[in-house]
C-alpha cells in the first residue's frame, strides 16, 4: 500500500513538473508569422529580377552588318535579313525561368514564404 502510495505521488509530481513547460510551450514563435517567414530570396513577392537579362527580359545583339544594310556581291544593297535593318537584333533571355525580366522564385516555390525553422511551421515556441 505505501509503495502504491508513493508512486501515486512520484507521478502526481512528474505532472505537476510538466504543466509549466507545456503552458508556455504555447507562446507565439518570435521568429514568424503563424509558422511562416518571408522568403529572403523573393522578399515575398514569389519571384525576383531575372540574374540573367538585369530585369529586362533580353539583350540586344550588335549585328554584324553595315547599320542594317548588306552590299550584296552584284553592286546593291538590301535590308540585312538576320536584324531586320535594325543594326542590332533582341534575343529572350536565355534563363528558361525568366519572363520579361522576373524568375520563378525556386527557393520558396513563388510562394513568397517559407516554414519557419524555429517552429516548423506551427507558430508556437
Amino acid at each position: 500500500m505505501k509503495s502504491t502510495n508513493i508512486i501515486l505521488i512520484l507521478v502526481a509530481a512528474i505532472v505537476i513538473l510538466l504543466i509549466p513547460q507545456s503552458v508556455n510551450s504555447q507562446e507565439q514563435c518570435n521568429s514568424c508569422n503563424n509558422g511562416l517567414q518571408t522568403c529572403i530570396r523573393c522578399g515575398g513577392a514569389g519571384s525576383y529580377t531575372c540574374d540573367q537579362c538585369g530585369g529586362a527580359g533580353g539583350r540586344w545583339e550588335i549585328c554584324n552588318c553595315n547599320n542594317g544594310l548588306v552590299n550584296m556581291p552584284d553592286g546593291t544593297t538590301q535590308v540585312c535579313d538576320y536584324c531586320k535593318g535594325e543594326g542590332r537584333k533582341w534575343h529572350s533571355c536565355y534563363n528558361p525561368n525568366c519572363s520579361n525580366g522576373t524568375a520563378h522564385c525556386h527557393f520558396c516555390h513563388g510562394q513568397g514564404n517559407l516554414v519557419c525553422p524555429v517552429c516548423k511551421g506551427t507558430g508556437i515556441k
